[in-house]
Formats: C-alpha cells, sequence, structure tokens
C-alpha cells in the first residue's frame, strides 16, 4: 500500500480490530489505521446478500462510531471525512473499549431482548391487534444468526453483565404482578419514564453539539 492510506474497518466489535491494528502499525507505520462502526444496518436474515438492502440513504442522520489507533490524527481525519460525505449526523470518537461497552447495551442486548420476545405463539396471529409497540419490538430479531452469534461471543464479556440486568428488571415487573403490587408496579413504570427522559434529554443535547 502506498505511502499515507489509510485502512478503515467497520466492524460491530472493535477490541480485537484494535489490537490488531495497533500490531499492523507497529509494522506498516507509514499506513495510517483507524477502526470505524458506521450506526446505521437495515434488517436481513443472511439469506440473502446483504448488498440487496442497500439504500443511498442509509447514513443520513446517522452516528459513526471512530476509534483512533496509536494516536493517528490522520486516520481521525480521513474517517471523519468520509462519513460527513456519506451524509451522518455526526462522528462519536471512543476507544475500543468504551465502543464495545456501549453497543453491547444499544445494540446486541436489543437483538437479543427482541429474538426472545417475538418467540411467542401469538407472534403468528398478530395482525389486527399489533401497532408500533409491536413492530418496533420485533423488528430488530430479524438477524443474519450467524454473524450475530460470533458478534454475541466475541463481546461476551461486556454483554452478559447488561443481559444479567435485564433479567433482573424483567423480574421486578414479574414479582410484583404476581403479587399484585400495583403500587410496586407503578413505581417500576414511572423508573422506566424517568430514565427515558433522562436518554433523550441527553441525546438532544448531544444532536445540538454535533
Amino acid at each position: 500500500m502506498k505511502f499515507g492510506a489509510t485502512v478503515m474497518d467497520i466492524c460491530g466489535n472493535k477490541r480485537g480490530v484494535a489490537e490488531c491494528m495497533r500490531r499492523l502499525k507497529q509494522k506498516y507505520p507509514h499506513i495510517h489505521f483507524v477502526g470505524t462502526h458506521p450506526m446505521a444496518g437495515r434488517e436481513t436474515d443472511g439469506k440473502s446478500f446483504g448488498v440487496l438492502k442497500a439504500t443511498k440513504r442509509l447514513f443520513e442522520d446517522a452516528y459513526a462510531v471512530v476509534v483512533p489507533i496509536a494516536d493517528d490524527d490522520e486516520g481521525v481525519k480521513v474517517a471523519r471525512e468520509i462519513y460527513g460525505a456519506l451524509g451522518v449526523r455526526g462522528v462519536k470518537i471512543a476507544s475500543a473499549e468504551t465502543h464495545d461497552s456501549m453497543i453491547a447495551y444499544t445494540s446486541q442486548l436489543a437483538h437479543i431482548l427482541s429474538g426472545a420476545y417475538v418467540k411467542n405463539i401469538k407472534s403468528e396471529t398478530h395482525q389486527g391487534f399489533s401497532a408500533g409497540s409491536f413492530l418496533d419490538l420485533s423488528r430488530v430479531s430479524r438477524l443474519d444468526a450467524r454473524m450475530w452469534t460470533e458478534l454475541f461471543l466475541n463481546n461476551g464479556d461486556d454483554l452478559i453483565p447488561d443481559l444479567d440486568l435485564l433479567i433482573s428488571n424483567l423480574s421486578e415487573f414479574r414479582d410484583a404482578l404476581a403479587s399484585g403490587d400495583g403500587e410496586r408496579l407503578e413505581a417500576l413504570l414511572e423508573e422506566g419514564n424517568a430514565y427515558k427522559d433522562a436518554a433523550d434529554r441527553n441525546s438532544r443535547a448531544r444532536r445540538e453539539e454535533v
């Protein structure tokens, strides 16, 4: 590769890739390496080529996470320019460790929850009884199982604690229902409201900064 070339990846987990890139940077100091992860995608069951799901507007209003390698400012600059040209809303700079921890929650856990939720015989006869709630929660259960299995296993140390917390939270709702404790159930729902409000406020603030 020519002097000054930039190598980018778009993998869903970053720690392993970043470590490989750091080793390559030592071997090829004239090459710029940078980890990236565009936070955009479309559902596919893995039985057809992903390119068939392509759309020119895929990255619009999305973020891209950029993981610097060996303090390589040039690689980060190139990544920013490329994703900017693709129409992203903004670029988030993060370490590989922060990326994997956050993606475990914002993406991987959501896919597990969706897959668990839709595994109910009622999902086959939902038409006429469902609206946005069913569609939103079941959407990402359609996935490439082979690819996501690899992502989950590769990031298990970050994913398992988030999954344990989700199971614990669900158990609280179940226990409140089983005991007929309406006061506790209402409190749990209000806690969810509060967390969602905080998440939305933070999202709006970050959007204004970009």
